[in-house]
């Protein structure tokens, strides 16, 4: 569901602790719906063993290795949808 598109849509809250290191990525369906010439998605999966593998890494770094994944895994990247990540982690 797209967030505050419709006025009466009722959103669930939750709070989740992070701890010091923690990942915390948000992204779209673009990323995980992406398809290869096969019609098989990315998935969440792949995009989880990609953070877990890289979570050390520089956030913009784990931005740049996910969006050339999800290119690279792409049968057509241009007519794909939106491929939008945002990582935050708890210093």
């Amino acid at each position: 569901m797209v967030v505050g598109l419709l006025p009466v849509y009722s959103y669930e809250q939750q709070q989740v602790a992070m701890e010091r290191g923690d990942l915390l990525a948000v992204f779209t369906d673009g990323i995980t719906e992406a398809e290869n010439a096969s019609g098989e998605q990315f998935g969440e999966g792949r995009l989880e063993e990609l953070l877990v593998r890289h979570a050390g890494e520089p956030l913009d770094e784990i931005v740049r290795i996910v969006t050339e994944s999800v290119r690279g895994w792409a049968h057509d990247p241009e007519n794909q949808d939106d491929t939008t990540v945002l990582l935050a982690r708890r210093l």
